[in-house]
């Protein structure tokens, strides 16, 4: 059952009646992005950063991918740490670095024919890109 609690739409988890003046039983109807959704974008970002690391011709360009490829590795290793039984609930940032990150992100979009040389990695790197701006900026606005 739907409901709109200051323009926004909650569902309430009571059976049957209205969730009244309890804000713990109201809860966003919009979908987040889950745990494991968010996982495994970071783990396909991270093995297109490295393919892009050892493809990347100077060393200006391979300092920019590990910087990156750094954060989101501490990101993943404190998701894993999460008990798999917690990767359907909706994905929140854990380390501080991964809040950073999305100007160098967008940076390395705005160089991307310069720094990822092979075709098939620049293409696959604009596919998964997005998808992680997308829940990274998700994130931010929430916080």
């Amino acid at each position: 059952m739907t409901f709109l609690r200051n323009g926004q739409a909650l569902t309430c988890y009571s059976s049957g009646e209205p969730c009244r003046n309890s804000p713990i039983e109201w809860a966003p109807s919009m979908s987040q992005t889950s745990v494991a959704d968010t996982l495994r974008e970071y783990l396909s970002l991270l093995e297109l950063l490295d393919d892009a690391y050892w493809e990347a011709s100077n060393i200006q360009h391979k300092d920019m991918l590990y910087d990156i490829i750094s954060i989101f590795s501490q990101e993943v290793a404190e998701i894993n740490k999460l008990s798999v039984m917690d990767h359907h609930y909706p994905y929140e940032v854990i380390t501080e670095g991964i809040r950073r990150v999305v100007p160098k992100l967008e940076r390395l979009d705005e160089y991307r024919e310069d720094v990822i040389q092979r075709t098939q990695t620049l293409t696959d790197f604009r596919d998964i890109l997005s998808s992680v701006l997308g829940i990274l900026e998700e994130q931010l606005r929430t916080l």
